[in-house]
């Protein structure tokens, strides 16, 4: 689970975001591979979060990209986790680019990212970005103008600090400084 604070300033403030049992369509997490228990179990925590009066508490469901996986099956895969409009706020997706993965193209997974987009009509965040492979600065640089053109991706996470020492976890999309 990721928990997500806002700065002070921000219209969001007050604001958390919740990633619960992401990358649920993967092989690595224990609530992986179980989309029936998958959808129980979210729609669960999104109700224990209402009963207790959590009305400040938001939620991004985010699948990975399954990187190879032919993009019909991975489709068809993500669908079955889907836990509902009313308890979704914010799609979320895991964009990760390992050198043993360097042949797949950004536009292949951009392409993934905007049937996510145009299925769900949510805003899309990108929680969690990384990248190893030898071409990273042009794959970092691919990334902007992936990013420039698609204005309903709202967010990214960021590792850096804020100047109050506090970790940053969400940045506008948009954001053009130093990777």
């Amino acid at each position: 689970m990721t928990f997500v604070p806002h700065e002070p300033t921000d219209p969001d403030a007050g604001v958390v975001y919740i990633r619960f049992a992401h990358e649920m369509n993967g092989n690595w997490y224990p609530w992986c591979q179980q989309p029936a228990a998958y959808i129980a179990a979210w729609r669960h925590a999104w109700q224990v979060f209402r009963q207790e009066g959590a009305t400040n508490v938001r939620w991004v469901w985010a699948p990975d990209l399954l990187n190879g996986t032919p993009r019909g099956q991975w489709e068809q895969a993500v669908s079955t986790y889907w836990p509902g409009a009313r308890y979704v706020n914010v799609v979320g997706v895991t964009l990760v680019a390992y050198a043993f993965q360097a042949a797949q193209p950004l536009s292949y997974r951009f392409g993934s990212i905007d049937w996510l987009h145009q299925r769900y009509a949510k805003p899309v965040w990108l929680p969690e970005v990384k990248v190893d492979a030898a071409e990273r600065y042009s794959w970092l640089a691919q990334l902007r103008g992936y990013l420039a053109s698609r204005h309903w991706i709202t967010g990214s996470y960021s590792p850096r600090r804020h100047r109050s020492g506090r970790r940053r976890a969400i940045r506008p999309a948009t954001w053009t400084g130093p990777w």
